[in-house]
């Protein structure tokens, strides 16, 4: 199983069956691509708003699906979720 640390306020969390964040990289690479939502919600095999509330933070995406997403954009899933997005470059 993937484990992801997280430094939160100088506290490590290890966290191996969640990941819940706001993820604007995730949105980022989405629209860089020019997919929508209801694409990767079906490559998930997920409804789309289910993905709707996991891309904005509401609900959680697995691990599993993490290394999914990670795949399906060609980055790791620490770029996908943990990078800053001020590091990201949206060019094509």
């Amino acid at each position: 199983m993937l484990s992801i640390i997280v430094n939160i306020a100088g506290q490590h969390k290890v966290d191996q069956e969640v990941i819940k964040l706001p993820n604007r990289k995730l949105k980022a690479e989405r629209e860089l691509k020019n997919v929508n939502q209801s694409d990767v919600a079906s490559f998930l095999g997920i409804s789309s708003n289910t993905y709707w509330s996991k891309e904005n933070g509401k609900t959680e995406f697995t691990i599993s699906e993490a290394k999914r997403l990670a795949l399906y954009f060609g980055v790791s899933v620490i770029e996908l979720f943990f990078n800053d997005l001020d590091n990201i470059k949206l060019t094509n």
